[in-house]
């Protein structure tokens, strides 16, 4: 069972076959959170479950007096446990809640001049229910007007939500910044209007559908994380993150997407080498916690100057290759061409004892469906040696493994094998000069660290990687 539990369905909840009506019951609640301001269930998980599949919603206009019975009417029905009694079609639904809606908006200003009255006329539906609704609510519209005025902004600065790509010069986003800025972008308005909602307060937060606008407003002005969706008409949001990261290196990138294909997740991590990806629906809070992660990262490389690197030709520091099979350690010796040491251990216990006894920059691990123990070191290595880059390679095609690899242990590429040749090179030769820029700058190191997991840590499995690889980082730093 998948869902946001407050807007599941009866049917959904208790494990019966769903179908477009579910959804219907879905969009009723929404309408209802719109009308009232409230949710029809509340309280904790299984008190919210009795109350959906048992109890019946409070009318909406008992919350909301602006309401009329035609309101409640049609959302009650849309909310009715039993799928049979609900509207059966998306259309039979929209046609009764614009008709509800005219009604309620038609009433309500009789009462008070609120302005011209909305003509419900065919051929702009969108419109007319948009212009209903705020009629319906003008108390609600008129608080939301009050709170986005300039009060949140200062001088000389562009308000929360416009987009300052535009040629207008009133504002100057370059002088006495106080708020870090965000940069949104999806080619649906809805998804931009709610993560404006959600950071507007704390953060300058800046949207746009347009992803060719968002790059040149990241070329003519500094942005601290940058979130993008996937699918999107114009540009995919792998290319704009792999574009935003050559064009501002210290703008942390975060995608954020429903759709969780491999290829998309690959390349969100092999071309835009993203922080985070964060699956739709999101949760605010772990939403808000990585933006302000990612937001402090931001501001802590802000003074640090991009650093040159050229690789030397007798690097000290080495590759391991863990995998069951040689094949990959003989390409990968072959491509370094003494370059630097190459190591192979076709287990977890010799690729530890190989750690402990050379410096490792670079992991290139096989990590399979079925080898659990592998992912947990690549966790842990990086959870303790930031500083270890680590490419993965597998055969399986598990995108929940993949972005849990990237959330939780920041790899830095990925292949599926068989592998490509020359792609291996390209992300070898990539992963030592980041690991030689680490040397460098230490301050790098900022945007590959991970939460601590004392569940993981404690794991028997864990136990053992963790006493084996834990000494690493001290001897790295203490090498600098």
């Amino acid at each position: 069972m998948l869902g946001s539990l407050h807007y599941m369905s009866p049917e959904q909840l208790v494990g019966m076959p769903v179908d477009a009506r579910s959804d219907i019951y879905s969009v009723g609640v929404i309408a209802y959170e719109l009308l009232t301001g409230k949710r029809p269930f509340l309280g904790k998980s299984v008190a919210v479950m009795q109350q959906v599949v048992h109890e019946p919603p409070v009318a909406p206009s008992i919350i909301n007096p602006e309401l009329t019975p035609q309101i409640d009417q049609v959302i009650l029905k849309a909310l009715a446990k039993d799928g049979g009694n609900r509207y059966q079609t998306a259309r039979e639904f929209s046609d009764a809640l614009m008709e509800a809606a005219g009604i309620t908006a038609n009433q309500g200003t009789k009462e008070s001049p609120t302005g011209p009255q909305p003509i419900l006329q065919p051929g702009n539906a969108t419109g007319n229910v948009l212009a209903n609704a705020r009629m319906i609510t003008p108390r609600v519209a008129e608080q939301t007007s009050a709170g986005t005025g300039s009060q949140d902004t200062e001088p000389g600065q562009a308000p929360d939500g416009l987009f300052a790509g535009s040629e207008d010069s009133q504002f100057d986003l370059d002088k006495s910044v106080k708020k870090a800025r965000i940069l949104a972008v999806d080619d649906d308005e809805r998804i931009l209007n709610g993560l404006k909602s959600l950071f507007r307060m704390r953060y300058h937060v800046f949207t746009t559908t347009n992803p060719n606008q968002a790059l040149d407003f990241i070329k003519r002005h500094k942005i601290n994380v940058i979130i993008s969706d996937q699918r999107m008409p114009i540009m995919h949001g792998v290319e704009l993150l792999r574009q935003a990261r050559e064009i501002s290196p210290n703008t942390v990138r975060i995608l954020l997407t429903g759709y969780s294909d491999l290829a998309s997740i690959v390349g969100s991590i092999n071309d835009g080498e993203v922080y985070r990806f964060i699956s739709k629906p999101w949760n605010n809070q772990e939403l808000q916690q990585t933006v302000a992660e990612a937001v402090t990262i931001s501001l802590e490389l802000s003074n640090v100057p991009a650093v040159p690197v050229v690789l030397p030709h007798n690097l000290k520091v080495g590759i391991l290759i863990i995998d069951k099979d040689d094949e990959t350690y003989r390409v990968t010796k072959g491509l370094i061409d003494g370059l630097c040491p190459v190591y192979y251990a076709a287990s977890l216990d010799a690729a530890i004892a190989l750690m402990q006894e050379h410096e490792i920059g670079v992991v290139l691990a096989d990590v399979g469906a079925d080898n659990e123990d592998m992912a947990a070191m690549i966790k842990l290595l990086k959870q303790e040696n930031p500083q270890i880059l680590t490419i993965v390679l597998t055969a399986a095609s598990d995108s929940d493994m993949v972005i849990e690899l990237i959330n939780q242990a920041q790899i830095f590429r990925f292949l599926n094998k068989p592998v490509k040749v020359n792609l291996l090179k390209k992300y070898l030769h990539a992963a030592l000069e980041q690991y030689v820029a680490f040397e460098k700058s230490p301050q790098l190191l900022k945007q590959y660290r991970v939460h601590e997991s004392g569940q993981l840590r404690n794991s028997s499995v864990g136990k053992k990687i963790f006493e084996g690889i834990t000494a690493l980082s001290d001897r790295w730093f203490k090498a600098r």
